[in-house]
């Protein structure tokens, strides 16, 4: 369902259980996410939730090239939920259209 940023936080965050019954903690923000961030997680196996043109997507990957005055984006790869989490490339537009980024970090319970 569509949603704003701060619904999709108050959503996510909590604590889940999976499959086996395992528990798990969502924490998610998106005061923290920048372009910067978001190459750390990634490199880091860590998947953040961005919006772009009125639609939410997972980023699971993006390559760049690191300046001293900072990042250029040169592709962003996105699942999408609504399209059975397809795998695909945001265009140019899409990744200009960026309107949030939610980090997320997800912690094994015992």
């Amino acid at each position: 369902m569509p949603a704003r940023p701060d619904h999709i936080l108050y959503n996510l965050n909590g604590t889940w259980f999976d499959e086996r019954g395992l528990s798990f903690r969502v924490i998610g923000d998106h005061y923290s996410a920048n372009e910067i961030t978001a190459t750390h997680d990634l490199s880091n196996d860590k998947s953040l939730i961005i919006g772009t043109m009125g639609h939410a997507f997972v980023l699971n990957a993006m390559s760049f090239v690191e300046y001293p005055t900072g990042y250029r984006i040169l592709s962003a790869v996105v699942r999408d939920p609504w399209a059975n989490r397809a795998r695909r490339t945001l265009s140019p537009q899409e990744w200009a259209q960026i309107s949030f980024a939610v980090r997320i970090e997800v912690h094994r319970l015992r």
